[in-house]
């Protein structure tokens, strides 16, 4: 399956079951040398509906914010989970692009209200 990766230094089309596994690995484990550094990983076919799964790391207090979206331009639902563990970012990323297995978002704070008001992107 391909993946479309874009980072704040680079936008690269990847492919999972391939040697891009340690290409998102490695941006993974870059993310904490720059405040608001960000991965967004947007699938290039239909996987449930899933726009794109996204983190940031925040310098300022340590921690990952990883957000997916779900749903189509119309009507979507926005989701956001915050740790402070890297392990957990490359784990639920890694889990994305080579399983195909979608995190348990709905145990995660669903601020799809929040970024209709703003009507923005977190990243």
């Amino acid at each position: 399956m391909r993946f479309k990766m874009i980072t704040k230094y680079l936008e690269e089309e990847i492919m999972n079951n391939s040697n891009d596994d340690q290409l998102l690995i490695d941006q993974l484990e870059d993310l904490t040398y720059g405040n608001w550094d960000f991965l967004i990983l947007e699938p290039q076919e239909n996987i449930n509906e899933i726009q794109y799964l996204q983190t940031a790391f925040d310098s300022n207090n340590g921690e990952f914010y990883i957000e997916l979206r779900i749903g189509n331009n119309e009507k979507w639902k926005h989701y956001q989970y915050i740790t402070n563990s890297k392990e957990i970012i490359i784990s639920i990323f890694s889990d994305f692009f080579n399983l195909i297995k979608i995190p348990d978002f709905l145990k995660w704070s669903d601020i799809t209200d929040e970024e209709l008001q703003t009507n923005r992107c977190v990243l």
